[in-house]
């Protein structure tokens, strides 16, 4: 079973470039999805007043 220590060092051997894209690619997810969550609380919100 892998560590997370494994995957590290794995990345490390590939070299720094592929960890940063890796990083930023999961750092755009992650605002992608706070984007949506804060999108569908609005909508939510909307959907109420208009009731």
């Amino acid at each position: 079973m892998e560590t997370a220590g494994d995957e590290i060092s794995d990345l490390t051997q590939k070299g720094p470039d592929i960890f940063v894209k890796e990083t930023v690619q999961n750092i755009r997810i992650l605002n992608l999805n706070r984007c949506i969550l804060y999108l569908a609380k609005e909508i939510d919100k909307l959907a109420k007043s208009i009731k």
